[in-house]
């Protein structure tokens, strides 16, 4: 299993670094708006992975999918690929994870971005300054490609090292959030409006509630979770008791 693991890594890890290099091949500008977006979303991407929280016995998840799509849609480029690596890392030494599960959380992290922004300028999305600049379908496509290719990426993982599908895992892991992860469209163009009326400010301010936000996805994550449980259990009851 560990061979496997790690061909899986590095298998992940060759795409990432071959999609960043596709897009620096796409525009090799170095883009000082750019990264001024793309270091300021990493940073409050950091805080909000750092604050990582159980969305079930297997998987993780954090929020901070919010400030990395919206720097992509903001600055669409090799830029914000590299800062989300950047960010990604610095969420991995501060959670003190081992190496190589640390290779992987940031190479599944940048793949994804990569691909997604690559959806978002394919189907018209331009690099935003106010909302409404680009159409709701390339917005659309940078959320579900971003969306699907980390948690696949992930169910992956999850299926070598559990010996389980991985697609079992997927639905298991994913479906249940979906809704939620749906419902924080919004947000992410919130965020988007913020920095681009407001700037660096703005969006930090931005990033207090946006932790807080996180508690209400929790919470309202482990109530789901919950409530499906005392169901089946109501369910295995009645079964119990009427054969």
């Amino acid at each position: 299993m560990q061979r496997q693991i790690t061909r899986y890594v590095v298998l992940v890890t060759v795409a990432a670094v071959g999609t960043v290099a596709a897009l620096f091949m796409r525009d090799p500008a170095f883009n000082v708006d750019f990264a001024q977006a793309a270091l300021t979303f990493g940073l409050i991407s950091v805080l909000a992975n750092v604050l990582t929280h159980k969305t079930s016995g297997d998987a993780s998840g954090s929020l901070s999918f919010i400030p990395v799509l919206a720097s992509a849609a903001i600055a669409p480029h090799w830029l914000t690929a590299v800062a989300v690596a950047g960010s990604a890392l610095g969420a991995q030494l501060v959670a003190r994870r081992g190496p190589l599960k640390s290779v992987f959380n940031i190479a599944q992290e940048c793949f994804a971005i990569s691909l997604a922004i690559f959806a978002y300028r394919l189907l018209g999305g331009v690099p935003l300054h106010r909302i409404g600049e680009s159409g709701s379908l390339s917005l659309f496509a940078l959320f579900l490609v971003f969306f699907v290719t980390n948690s696949v990426c992930v169910s992956g993982a999850l299926g070598i090292v559990k010996a389980r599908n991985p697609w079992s895992i997927w639905r298991e892991n994913t479906l249940s959030v979906l809704p939620y992860d749906f419902l924080s469209l919004p947000v992410i163009l919130f965020f988007v409006w913020i920095y681009t009326q407001y700037g660096v400010v703005g969006a930090f301010v931005l990033a207090v509630p946006l932790l807080g936000l996180r508690q209400i996805y929790k919470v309202n994550w482990q109530l789901e979770r919950t409530n499906r449980e005392l169901l089946e259990l109501m369910v295995a009851a009645i079964e119990a008791r009427d054969p």
